[in-house]
């Protein structure tokens, strides 16, 4: 999101345009840094294209194909690119300003996969089985290990013991994909709105 906001304000204070057919293109390609992340979010998801992107997408000739395409967000950046690269040979930005605009592009396309491999990087089935079978059977043990020296008392401290064991598993569980659809993943559509709304303002 950092990345994302650093691209647009560049884009849009560093290529001067003059007229208003120019400047209508060089905002066309700007919104599509909202589309990225909206693209991202979807792809995270496994979602496909919702209505919100689609209407992103209908600014100008500059987003016609992008919903048909497999890889939306690379193609963005391509796009992005390209256009970018236009800018320079028409000498619209410098050198610097181009190579610092494309190396912030590559920061969003490594964002893109750091996050595909935490998505693609769950964990085995058989680790999350064999875990729970062997915490299962420690916390079966543990009361005839303390009932010597707690006696009565083994009870409610195997059950604190066991409640904290599991409940670690659980939550290792639930943090394993944190782009899905529970309350404790990442508040995509929330993040995407906002910095929707703040690229427009």
């Amino acid at each position: 999101m950092f990345t994302n906001r650093n691209v647009s304000k560049k884009m849009w204070i560093t290529i001067c345009k003059q007229t208003l057919a120019n400047r209508q293109v060089k905002a066309a390609f700007w919104r599509l840094m909202s589309a990225f992340l909206m693209a991202i979010k979807q792809h995270l998801k496994y979602q496909g294209v919702d209505n919100e992107l689609k209407k992103l997408l209908l600014y100008r000739e500059q987003c016609l194909g992008l919903q048909y395409v497999t890889n939306m967000q690379l193609k963005v950046t391509q796009r992005i690119g390209g256009y970018l690269t236009k800018q320079y040979t028409q000498k619209h930005v410098d050198s610097l300003q181009f190579a610092f605009l494309n190396r912030l592009l590559d920061q969003l396309v490594e964002c893109l996969s750091r996050c595909e491999r935490l998505l693609a990087a769950p964990m085995p089935k058989a680790y999350s089985i064999h875990l729970q079978h062997l915490l299962l059977l420690y916390c079966l043990a543990l009361p005839f290990q303390m009932v010597k020296d707690f006696q009565w008392w083994t009870i409610p401290v195997v059950r604190i013991v066991s409640f904290g064991l599991f409940g670690v598993e659980a939550i290792g569980l639930e943090i394993e994909n944190p782009f899905g659809y529970d309350a404790n993943d990442f508040p995509l559509n929330r993040l995407c709105k906002k910095l929707h709304n703040d690229t427009e303002e």
